[in-house]
């Protein structure tokens, strides 16, 4: 019996991931840690539901004063976040 050619583990790992439809929730997971790694332990504790779609992070922040100290630098967090994935899957935060 022979092969006809070697492909590489990553490979099937994604393989089968996409297959199986399990491919958007490994994204989710990858920008909530993300997400909790560029804001920080302090900010991170105050999020209290995290929800991420198309492109959109939602955050509900059970702190008034959080919630404005992450809507002022919004824009840095996206950066941030999107430069530890690896590429541009974050495009809006929204912070309620």
């Amino acid at each position: 019996m022979r092969r006809e050619k070697s492909v590489p583990v990553g490979e099937l790992f994604s393989q089968l991931l996409k297959n199986s439809g399990l491919e958007e929730g490994v994204k989710r997971v990858d920008v909530f840690n993300a997400y909790n790694q560029v804001v920080g332990n302090r900010y991170a504790e105050y999020t209290s539901s995290k929800y991420f779609k198309d492109g959109r992070l939602t955050c509900v922040i059970s702190s008034s004063v959080a919630r404005n100290s992450l809507i002022m630098h919004r824009m840095t967090i996206i950066e941030r976040m999107n430069g530890l994935l690896g590429n541009n899957l974050v495009k809006e935060l929204i912070l309620k």
